[in-house]
């Protein structure tokens, strides 16, 4: 789901679909994935983002989960608040 994509918040029905049983490191999968998050967001642009400033990033945040899920140590994903050194202590 995302919000400041539309009016309101809204589920992504056809990527939820496209993600259902993917292995994550099946790279056709996952664009298969970003190109349905894509046909389920038709966002506006306005005064604080453009539509394709709005795609991109939810595409770019769809990624990085997808990578963290699979084992990617998140300080190849974050800039800051690293998973592995808060569970270091």
């Amino acid at each position: 789901a995302f919000g400041g994509m539309a009016a309101t918040p809204k589920r992504g029905r056809e990527t939820e679909a496209a993600l259902v049983g993917l292995s994550l490191d099946d790279g056709e999968g996952l664009n298969r994935a970003l190109d349905a998050l894509t046909a389920d967001f038709q966002p506006i642009s306005d005064l604080r983002a453009s539509a394709g400033y709005r795609v991109d990033v939810a595409r770019a945040l769809l990624t990085k989960a997808l990578a963290e899920i699979a084992g990617t140590e998140t300080r190849e994903t974050r800039i800051l608040g690293l998973r592995e050194s808060a569970n270091a202590g």
